[in-house]
């Protein structure tokens, strides 16, 4: 029993369900600040309404203790369909182009204490045994804390990291991880930017955003390769739709997109999603003509600076770790696909399975 009632799991399908949880998830919302953007009911009704083809098979499962919604976890399986034999697999959000989970909890609340009540609802929707797949977990605190007792049924691998910047440190303790090369490409930079006229960084937020600077945002994408490969958003409709949903949602209470001026030119921007003390860069564009004055690299360097210098934000969230990242010093967290399993037994022979596949990689690749 929970103290405030006995644990429930409920399951609402499709696009009608999530409708009808809407206020559910909000107030849940309105009580975690800090939770990761894409936690939100906003991120996932547009991902259910611009990028899922299986939106109908989707199950939001509401965990409530009382008249309290305590948690929503999204599910959708792997596959349409599987032999009776094999666990379902039963996979949280993808097809949004980056890979994040979250498992949307209230404080305090422990996915382990619900377990029983979630396997129960999912038996009743004839699931049976089943694996609950996680893509994209950082290995932080906030995100971990969740999932505090599931160590017995759940795999951990990790496949990446994202990189971010503390703005609470000064602006020269952020530079002081600049390599190099990195301080003459902001150099030039400067240099070549400035000769075109005063450099500005301007933020927009709100409705500014939407009316004045996104049209600038999708000129600039559009001048580079990301058009020429179809992936910028003017081109990719779906896409273009899916952030517009997120972003636009509440007059644009979430979005802020940083311009940088050359004169009165736009040569670079960042569109962003705020939430809670972090500003998270969803994509960057640049004038493609002036690439060679790097000036996606002097705007990030600017919005570093105004960070730190007028606290306007805790954390800058570049979202991935690419290859480029490494230059600046960045802040580093692994990201990792997090597998939980309906039985410790389960999780257990998996884990043994998956130690002898890693062994028997490194010998081949020492015997190569």
């Amino acid at each position: 029993m929970a103290a405030d009632g006995e644990r429930r799991v409920t399951l609402h399908h499709g696009p009608a369900g999530l409708r009808r949880i809407e206020a559910a998830w909000r107030t849940l919302e309105e009580a975690m600040p800090g939770a990761p953007f894409h936690s939100g009911y906003q991120w996932h009704r547009a991902w259910l309404e611009a990028l899922e083809p299986r939106a109908d098979e989707v199950m939001f499962a509401v965990f409530e203790a009382g008249d309290h919604c305590r948690g929503i976890l999204p599910l959708l399986a792997e596959t349409a369909s599987a032999p009776r034999w094999q666990p379902r697999v039963l996979e949280v959000p993808r097809r949004t182009g980056m890979d994040l989970s979250a498992v949307t909890m209230a404080p305090g609340q422990r996915l382990a204490d619900w377990w029983p009540a979630l396997r129960r609802a999912l038996r009743a929707a004839s699931t049976g045994s089943f694996i609950i797949r996680l893509t994209g977990v950082p290995l932080e605190p906030a995100s971990l804390a969740p999932l505090a007792g599931m160590e017995t049924r759940m795999i951990t691998r990790v496949q990446n990291h994202r990189c971010w910047f503390d703005c609470r440190r000064s602006h020269e303790a952020i530079t002081a991880g600049y390599t190099t090369r990195l301080k003459k490409i902001l150099r030039r930079g400067h240099r070549k930017l400035a000769a075109l006229g005063p450099l500005t960084l301007r933020r927009h937020h709100g409705r500014e955003a939407i009316d004045a600077a996104y049209p600038e945002f999708l000129r600039l994408e559009a001048s580079g390769w990301k058009a020429e490969g179809g992936t910028a958003l003017a081109q990719d409709t779906r896409s273009r739709r899916f952030h517009e949903t997120f972003l636009f949602a509440d007059d644009g209470a979430r979005l802020q997109i940083n311009l940088l001026l050359a004169g009165e030119t736009a040569v670079a921007a960042q569109l962003c999603a705020r939430q809670g003390g972090t500003l998270s860069l969803m994509k960057i564009a640049h004038d493609q003509a002036l690439a060679k004055a790097s000036p996606g690299s002097v705007l990030l360097d600017l919005l570093l600076q105004h960070g730190c210098d007028t606290a306007t934000c805790e954390t800058i969230d570049l979202i991935t770790g690419q290859p480029w990242m490494e230059n600046w010093g960045a802040a580093r967290t692994e990201v990792a696909d997090l597998w939980l399993f309906d039985r410790p037994a389960t999780a257990a022979v998996a884990r043994g399975a998956t130690r002898l596949r890693d062994r028997l990689r490194r010998i081949r690749e020492r015997s190569e």
